[in-house]
């Protein structure tokens, strides 16, 4: 399974994702993590989505094509979304 859960953190949203998730090709796990994020920042008292495996903070691609390790916002894939 690629993601195992969702939960409210205060001021964002956690993602567990499972081990499936990093046999995802790179342009897949970008596409994924932008769907998600940009489903869940748009619920109330949500603005930012930090992604977990093993309930351990993981780095996760953001629109260019750059890794982050911090949680992440709309604004992150605010180009990959208006194409």
């Amino acid at each position: 399974e690629p993601v195992l859960s969702v939960r409210r953190a205060e001021g964002g949203a956690e993602v567990e994702l499972g081990s499936d998730f990093a046999e995802l090709p790179a342009d897949q796990q970008l596409l994924a993590v932008a769907q998600m994020t940009c489903a869940l920042t748009a619920q109330p008292g949500v603005s930012e989505v930090t992604f977990l495996l093993d309930d351990r903070q993981i780095e996760v691609p953001v629109q260019g094509g750059s890794l982050v390790s911090r949680a992440v916002t709309r604004d992150d894939y605010a180009r990959l979304i208006a194409n």
